[in-house]
């Protein structure tokens, strides 16, 4: 095989031999800006390395930091020291007035109206036994005339018997069959049964003069006790008859209110014919605002009603109320009306009680002995409260409740005088949650509300 070798060029002189070629003179610029850059980027290696390095040192030569265990401070919470005393129950609830006496006024004979009072109006007073109107009673007194001659008639008719049977007497005698009559036989020869159907006849007639003289009366109506008149249905000159319905009248005396009791509640009252006499009813103040002002009275409970309210199925009650327009005290309703002269400012007249207002009424209770009372926001689900134990742990209770008002509950058993129960929201409560006690709230200074 034949191998070709390039020819090696050696026609150069010996001086191109002995010293090496330059870079050409554009060549030279480009190669020392590199030179630079290398330079640079040492340098920077070479300052981060020395940052480093004393980074390191610095964090071996600091000290350790000591450790401190934090305490656990516990949830921020509201107490209030429960109080055991003797507690009032006082029963809150609303009634209508009603009236306690009502009559429908209608005549026992008929006629015509020949007179009226003038108080015979809607809103009229009557005393007891004072005239409220009378009918035409000359038929009345002519029939009590004739009755009475009736009368006389009987007893000259007794008197004639009587003469006849003294003859019949006379007569007997003289037959002599005394020995042989019976009984019967003898009473009808002495005209026994005729002198009985005599006297019978007189006292007939007697009790019809005295009916006629009580149909006399009759046609004269007064009211049967102190009243108003709640509507009128007649005038003068007006036939009426027995089924006539001329007014209703209202006793002004006492006015009832019917109140709505919870069942549950009606052991701690006092009610007459459950659970004690007819006069020892619960004291109950009936009230109402009427133009901005609070008008008041005392009444007394007197009896349960046999039924239960048909809308919230509770109990109903009557609360009586004396005096209710205040007759006695602001006197008579024309010396109310009396219009005051400028020298003279109007006398302040209490505010009557209206039948079929609706009224709020506060009937007093029984009393409970060592009771604490407890805010609603204290009560928590399930009948349960939180105390703040001795140790600052949350402690859960059941609690026995045996009132309750719209803004607190009285607690029985459960809860202790002395205990602090926590009245704000404890988030994530559990029993011996650690809590912290909020300081109590600071009085206002003096003179600030």
């Amino acid at each position: 095989m034949a191998i070709l070798a390039k020819p090696i060029d050696v026609t150069g002189s010996a001086a191109d031999l002995a010293s090496p070629r330059l870079p050409a003179p554009h060549q030279v610029p480009s190669l020392k800006a590199a030179l630079i850059a290398i330079a640079r980027g040492l340098i920077v290696l070479v300052v981060l390395a020395a940052g480093g390095g004393a980074f390191a040192a610095l964090l071996k030569s600091r000290p350790e930091p000591q450790r401190k265990q934090v305490a656990q401070r516990g949830v921020l919470v509201e107490v209030i020291e429960a109080k055991s005393s003797r507690k009032q129950l006082t029963v809150r609830a609303q009634g209508t007035v009603r009236p306690a006496q009502q009559v429908v006024v209608m005549p026992q004979v008929g006629g015509r109206v020949i007179w009226q009072s003038k108080e015979l109006v809607p809103g009229g007073r009557f005393k007891r036994g004072q005239p409220l109107l009378k009918v035409d009673s000359r038929d009345y007194k002519l029939a009590l005339e004739q009755q009475a001659v009736n009368v006389d008639r009987a007893r000259l008719e007794v008197e004639i018997e009587a003469g006849r049977r003294k003859i019949a007497r006379q007569e007997w005698d003289i037959i002599g069959e005394d020995a042989n009559a019976t009984q019967q036989d003898r009473a009808l020869a002495l005209r026994r049964p005729q002198m009985d159907a005599a006297k019978a006849a007189v006292e007939a007639a007697r009790s019809a003069q005295a009916q006629a003289r009580l149909a006399l009366v009759r046609t004269g109506l007064s009211a049967p006790f102190n009243a108003l008149v709640q509507t009128e249905n007649v005038d003068l000159g007006q036939l009426v008859s027995p089924a006539s319905q001329l007014a209703v009248l209202v006793g002004t005396d006492a006015y009832w209110v019917q109140v709505a009791v919870p069942i549950e509640q009606l052991p701690w009252l006092d009610v007459p014919g459950l659970n004690v006499g007819e006069d020892d009813g619960s004291e109950a103040r009936v009230w109402k605002e009427v133009g901005g002002a609070r008008v008041e009275r005392v009444g007394k409970l007197v009896r349960l009603l046999g039924d239960l309210d048909s809308v919230g199925r509770l109990g109903r009650v009557l609360v009586e109320v004396k005096d209710p327009l205040r007759l006695k005290h602001n006197g008579t309703a024309k010396a109310a009306m009396t219009a005051p002269t400028e020298a003279e400012p109007p006398a302040k007249v209490e505010l009557p009680f209206l039948i079929g207002s609706f009224v709020n009424v506060d009937i007093e209770g029984r009393a409970i002995q060592e009771v604490v009372e407890l805010p609603r926001k204290a009560l928590r689900e399930g009948n349960q409260v939180f105390i703040c134990g001795a140790d600052d742990k949350l402690v859960v209770r059941q609690v026995d409740i045996v009132w309750r008002t719209r803004d607190s509950v009285l607690v029985r058993a459960g809860v202790n005088a002395g205990d602090q129960v926590i009245v704000s929201r404890v988030p994530g409560a559990t029993p011996g949650l650690k809590l912290r006690r909020a300081p109590p709230p600071e009085p206002p200074a003096a003179g600030k509300p």
